[in-house]
């Protein structure tokens, strides 16, 4: 790249060599005719006004051909060290003295030489110039917000991440335009992707264990981003959206459905860019809805699974049952892609649905280990229920369970069944067992099938003739479990 200035026109061309040609990329206006000097401080062009002691700012990346912001005065902040800092500011009351100013030349970059001689020390200083951002801000224009963002994405300097989220977080406030938060949106995610696929290359070049969380991985948690300013862009995570945007919008009475349409945008344009949702963004959106009692929109988002599957959220669903019944299957169909089977057993036992519970691990699984799981607690909650048919099954369940773990039917004394086991004697033993047998599968535990629906049909019962209610085991004392035999 080269500059010109016609300083007679007012006027700053940039022009791009070629292999055999010079082109012009842009054109920038200065306003009137005077004396110019030019640094770049964090890919801006600074251009100084030596007459009028102001620095007008233009942006090479943008299709624009007018300034930034309206011009600015300098202003120093001085140090003991020989390297000092200057920066474009909108407070005058700290503006450099007008003789110092004519005692600068500029240097390549972002360097300026003060050839004035201090008192003291009989020295010259040079300085690194920097770009006051809160005072860009405050200059501009109110109407032109949405490229803001798009300025302060582009810089490397401390606090445009701060101040991208501020103003990000008015525009959202004010109900700026979907299109607009869109197009900001798809631009912060598009650096975040790309930055993405820089963490996955450190991860590869570095050969970090698969056994061990890798970058890439706390990445996509949100616990890792790339560095500060990557290729000259601010990388906004969705934690940051999420503390410093929405929560803040809600914080200060932004009601929650104003904000669930900027969040689905966000949500679009992270899937869009193959970015994978934080659970905190998650939550938080279901949390809005909520909130709202938007509970169909809720169903639409989880039926096409726009909301990603958690156990945490399979357990929100399941609470909602009374506030939108729906939700109930939601969450255990959600557990069931999870795999997370112990977690349905207990919710399907804690509802009464034995049978239900039964189907979902084999009799030979580890998991009736468990407290609260134990072959006991089944039996209990089948009597509760009150049909034979769910008690014999229950029973029969657990007895081929004993066969081919123990190698005989029997329970032993410390599982605690030996009133189950009188009362099915007492109910089944020496009858003709004309009561059907409701055959369960060997359980899907483990198993692994790309045929396999994602949902889990629960609750179907299968009919049986009317039989007569359970008899309550007899007061006589009861024989060991470990010496009766069960009618197989």
């Amino acid at each position: 790249m080269c500059i010109y200035i016609n300083e007679k026109k007012g006027k700053l061309y940039v022009l791009e060599l070629e292999r055999d040609s010079m082109v012009q990329r842009h054109v920038f206006e200065l306003y009137s005719a005077s004396k110019y000097e030019v640094s770049v401080v964090d890919n801006v062009l600074v251009v100084h006004n030596m007459l009028a002691k102001l620095a007008i700012l233009f942006d090479v990346r943008t299709d624009s051909s007018s300034a930034l912001a309206a011009p600015l005065p300098i202003a120093y902040d001085h140090y003991e060290q020989t390297i000092n800092s200057l920066s474009p500011t909108r407070n005058r009351a700290h503006c450099i003295q007008d003789h110092k100013y004519e005692n600068w030349s500029f240097l390549p970059e972002r360097y300026v030489l003060d050839n004035s001689v201090f008192k003291e020390k009989n020295t010259n200083s040079l300085w690194t110039m920097q770009l006051d951002l809160q005072a860009i801000v405050h200059s501009w224009p109110s109407t032109k917000r949405a490229l803001l963002v798009d300025f302060l994405l582009k810089r490397r300097e401390g606090q445009s991440k701060a101040l991208l989220l501020d103003v990000l977080f008015h525009l959202v406030y004010e109900g700026a335009p979907l299109p607009t938060i869109s197009r900001l949106f798809a631009l912060m995610h598009a650096v975040a992707y790309e930055a993405r696929k820089v963490i996955k290359k450190i991860s590869l070049i570095q050969g970090e264990n698969k056994e061990k969380k890798t970058s890439i991985e706390r990445y996509e948690r949100g616990e890792v981003w790339a560095p500060k300013g990557w290729m000259g862009y601010q990388v906004i995570s969705q934690e940051d959206l999420c503390e410093s945007v929405f929560q803040k919008c809600i914080d200060s009475g932004l009601s929650p459905r104003r904000l669930t349409p900027y969040m689905i945008e966000c949500i679009r344009s992270a899937i869009r860019q193959s970015l994978r949702i934080t659970p905190k963004f998650n939550m938080m959106l279901v949390d809005f809805l909520i909130m709202d009692k938007r509970f169909f929109e809720l169903h639409q988002f989880l039926q096409y699974h726009v909301l990603q599957d958690s156990t945490e959220l399979a357990s929100i669903l399941i609470s909602l049952e009374k506030s939108y019944e729906p939700a109930f299957q939601l969450g255990l169909d959600m557990l069931y892609r999870l795999t997370e089977f112990t977690v349905m057993m207990r919710v399907l036992l804690s509802k009464g649905q034995v049978l239900a519970a039964l189907q979902l691990v084999p009799h030979t699984s580890a998991v009736f280990r468990e407290k609260g799981l134990k072959p006991r607690d089944f039996l209990k909650k089948a009597v509760a229920d009150g049909k034979p048919s769910c008690f014999f099954t229950t029973f029969r369940f657990f007895q081929a369970r004993n066969q081919a773990l123990r190698g005989f039917p029997d329970f032993l004394a410390n599982d605690a069944c030996e009133e189950f086991t009188t009362m099915f004697h007492a109910n089944f033993r020496g009858k003709k067992e004309t009561l059907p047998v409701l055959l369960l599968p060997t359980g899907i535990e483990g198993k692994e099938t790309k045929s396999e629906p994602d949902y889990l049909v629960i609750g179907r019962e299968t009919k049986v003739e009317e039989t007569p209610p359970l008899t309550p085991a007899p007061a006589a004392p009861t024989t060991s479990a470990s010496s009766t035999t069960a009618v197989m």
